[in-house]
């Protein structure tokens, strides 16, 4: 009677391909702003150079060679970190970059949370992600996104989106950032402000909303 999505990206993948009579509902996820929250203290705006973080699985499907190529177009206007697992496919590619960008192996939460405080943006261009956790604990820390169209989470202005497999695109919003840091102190307001909507409380809501659709469909 109903599938459930964790985002719009995910349902409009699935609606591209399966053919369904079902009703398709979207009930995203949440974070916990409490824990993941900015410094209170942090790089000034303006700083050079810009500081952006990938976090998640090292390899193709999370886009990041696409990301590498971006940051290093940019030459030294951008520094870029990555955090997590390398798989094997890209360790030849990753040399070719090799004190170029900083590699970093997963790490605790407590951790994570200072990598995230320790940087301006966060940069998640994924071929495909049902809905990314990462990016929303980067806005409820205080950083502005830069994310795919195919990636789930979501963010409050369709100018953080870059189409998938884009290193030009990536580049733009770095060349953005770096070039405009007034912007870049505006939309870290924004990450977090946008990250509170999405708590555990009203994601219940919304699975509320649905069990209450699909008894009254029963009745």
């Amino acid at each position: 009677d109903a599938i459930l999505f964790c985002s719009e990206a995910q349902a409009r993948m699935f609606r591209a391909r399966v053919a369904t009579t079902a009703d398709l509902y979207v009930a995203p996820l949440w974070v916990d702003s409490n824990f993941w929250r900015p410094a209170e203290e942090y790089r000034k705006p303006g700083s050079a150079p810009l500081r952006a973080l990938f976090v998640g699985k090292i390899n193709l499907r999370k886009g990041v060679p696409f990301l590498v190529r971006a940051a290093s177009e940019c030459d030294k206007s951008v520094s870029l970190t990555l955090v997590g697992g390398v798989d094997d496919e890209l360790r030849p590619f990753l040399k070719n970059y090799e004190g170029e960008i900083d590699v970093l192996p997963s790490c605790t939460k407590t951790e994570l949370r200072k990598h995230y405080q320790g940087h301006d943006l966060l940069v998640l261009p994924s071929l495909g992600d049902s809905f990314g956790f990462v990016a929303m604990e980067a806005m409820a820390c205080g950083l502005p996104v830069v994310v795919s169209e195919n990636c789930g989470a979501p963010v409050p202005n369709p100018s953080w989106r870059v189409p998938v497999m884009d290193s030009a695109a990536i580049a733009r919003r770095f060349e953005y950032y770096a070039a405009n840091p007034q912007a870049l102190e505006q939309d870290r307001q924004v990450a977090r402000m946008f990250s509170l909507r999405f708590t555990p409380e009203r994601y219940r809501e919304k699975i509320k909303e649905l069990y209450l659709r699909l008894l009254e469909l029963s009745a």
